[in-house]
């Protein structure tokens, strides 16, 4: 962006969430002239964003001007130890298996992706959860979980469910295992 405008773009127009990280808006910079004219807008008063966006975006916007990027939320996920993930992944490995649900579940490697906009296809390495449950398919798992009283978003690839462990936190693991433990107790041969 800063580029752009220091190439000689009059306005320059780019995603909030994509390029900083932070909350969903769209971002205008440029001449002041030109911003003025925006703001003049009888559109402006329908597009415009509220209070609490200008609050999130100035947050973020400090955050990067006082040097603390790395307290960024998404920036955070992407950056993080692989060893990190792969332990969450253990523990939710160890509480299935006292359960008996261990047999269906194996660690994975996988790759996120994330970004657009500004950032499009960025990859980086990761591990996942893959589960197999006999008699249940994947298609069934990603639907039971999806169902959930809380949400779960997985992936269905090579005929198995996966859940890719890059975006899931330390407080994430009890739901993950109290849902798997749900899916498993109703699954007619996982018992």
């Amino acid at each position: 962006m800063q580029e752009s405008v220091q190439a000689g773009a009059d306005l320059v127009c780019f995603s909030g969430d994509k390029l900083l990280g932070g909350c969903q808006a769209g971002i205008i910079v440029g001449r002041k002239d030109l911003i003025a004219k925006l703001r003049k807008n009888p559109l402006m008063r329908m597009l415009r964003v509220d209070k609490i966006t200008y609050f999130l975006l100035q947050q973020t916007l400090l955050r990067y001007a006082n040097g603390a990027e790395e307290t960024i939320g998404v920036w955070d996920i992407i950056f993080q130890d692989i060893n990190t993930v792969s332990r969450r992944i253990d523990r939710v490995i160890k509480t299935a298996k006292k359960t008996g649900g261990g047999p269906y579940l194996k660690k994975i490697s996988v790759v996120s992706t994330y970004g657009g906009g500004a950032m499009p296809s960025g990859e980086i390495e990761s591990v996942g959860l893959r589960i197999v449950i006999p008699g249940v398919s994947a298609d069934e798992i990603f639907e039971k979980f999806i169902g959930a009283a809380v949400p779960i978003v997985g992936y269905i690839k090579d005929d198995a469910y996966t859940l890719d462990f890059r975006t899931i936190t330390d407080d994430d693991i009890r739901v993950i295992s109290d849902t798997l433990r749900e899916i498993l107790s109703n699954a007619p041969g996982a018992h």
